[in-house]
């Protein structure tokens, strides 16, 4: 407890200098130069999505030039680098550190945060509390500070409630589903700005890897078969409670479930979709074990995309099956983006709030009965019947959610 707030207290510390030394550096005729904060290193497809999109977008705004917030050397953020000035590290517990960042701010017209998923402490408190204190100094540096495109799950780190409280007051807060807003503004006292998540603005890139995949979907298609994407990992089932089930037996499970679909369904054909190629249980590692599950009469009907590729090419074959069936909530937003139904399986309340912006329902699996043969296949019976009605939907309602995702952005005429 007191190396706890020893801890503390240097970093309001660290913090209160910042202040002080950005103001005396500060400089009232700035450029429109931006300075982005990624919820984590790069890596993760959906944050790069995120990144990718912001900084398009910002350049078509009209900003002037950009930077990013670097956690490690090897961070790249892959089509969006060539837009980025000179590096730009995290502030760790080093006054030299938080000094550099606050001269950084000093010289920039806008600080944007890319909350995502980490701003409500479920994956730790340390970071998230820091950069809330970032924004709070960016506003006292005179910046634009807003935080972009993130959720607020139901039981939120009390700390991080604390540090919302406590972060000033003109930070603006943009909560990408209605669900989210509800629980922050409840919590936390504070206005939320309802939004849609930034990875809806990212463009689909065609490249040799996507046009090899469109190749063996038109020959599916011209054999008269529906050509449906699925993206599964184990994720989802890490978040269980009370999970008793080791990750093979999930693939077991899942690859039986798989084999049943594809006997049950004999005009249909299934494209294995990575979206994450991180650690040892990665989503190509967990496509790859069910490929190899597959019965040899079964697998010609089947594709694993092997190749690693970006979350621009991934919206690109988003684009080209008839529907999906994914436990990643950027691949899902890959998918809705280009007017593909989805199911998906459901944890952390993650999908329930984005499905409300397209009026979906009945589009989420339970994670433990989607282990179920039967319920799995019914569940995906369902989406394969009303697919072109779900498309119809998802196509009314999609300009609103661009327009959503679109009202977090700045504009360098503020």
């Amino acid at each position: 407890m007191y190396r706890k707030k020893l801890s503390g207290f240097i970093e309001q510390l660290y913090y209160l200098v910042s202040i002080c030394w950005g103001y005396f550096l500060k400089n009232n005729d700035r450029k429109t130069h931006a300075i982005i904060l990624p919820p984590a290193g790069s890596g993760s497809l959906g944050d790069q999505a995120m990144v990718n999109a912001l900084t398009s977008n910002l350049i078509e705004n009209g900003f002037q030039s950009l930077q990013v917030v670097r956690f490690s050397e090897h961070d790249n953020w892959g089509r969006a680098e060539i837009f980025f000035d000179k590096e730009l590290t995290w502030p760790r517990r080093n006054i030299f550190t938080w000094m550099t960042f606050a001269r950084n701010l000093s010289k920039s017209s806008h600080f944007i945060t890319v909350g995502a998923d980490i701003l409500d402490g479920k994956y730790g408190a340390i970071k998230p509390r820091r950069m809330l204190k970032l924004n709070s100094l960016a506003r006292k540096l005179g910046l634009d500070a807003r935080i972009c495109g993130f959720s607020f799950n139901e039981n939120p780190n009390q700390s991080i409630i604390d540090g919302f409280v406590k972060m000033d007051k003109s930070v603006l807060c943009f909560l990408r589903d209605p669900i989210s807003s509800s629980r922050f503004e409840k919590l936390t006292h504070r206005k939320a700005e309802e939004c849609a998540d930034l990875a809806f603005l990212l463009q689909p890139t065609r490249t040799a890897i996507t046009d090899k995949v469109s190749k063996w979907i038109l020959n599916e298609r011209e054999a008269g078969r529906t050509v449906m994407a699925v993206n599964l990992n184990y994720l989802p089932f890490s978040f269980c409670e009370n999970s008793d089930l080791e990750e093979f037996v999930i693939l077991d499970k899942i690859s039986l479930n798989i084999n049943e679909l594809l006997k049950n369904f004999e005009d249909l054909s299934i494209v294995f979709v990575p979206h994450d190629y991180r650690g040892k249980n990665s989503d190509l590692w967990f496509a790859s074990e069910i490929y190899s599950r597959l019965s040899p009469h079964l697998i010609n009907r089947s594709f694993l995309l092997q190749d690693t590729i970006d979350a621009s090419e991934i919206k690109s074959i988003a684009g080209m099956v008839d529907c999906a069936v994914t436990g990643r909530m950027h691949f899902l937003i890959a998918l809705l983006g280009q007017k593909t139904p989805a199911i998906s399986l459901t944890y952390q309340g993650k999908f329930d709030g984005l499905y409300k912006y397209f009026d979906l329902e009945g589009l989420t699996m339970d994670i433990r009965k989607s282990l179920e043969p039967d319920y799995f296949l019914e569940s995906v019976n369902n989406l394969l019947e009303h697919r072109l009605f779900y498309k119809e939907k998802i196509q009314s309602h999609l300009p609103n959610v661009l327009n959503l995702s679109s009202s977090q952005l700045p504009n360098t005429i503020n």
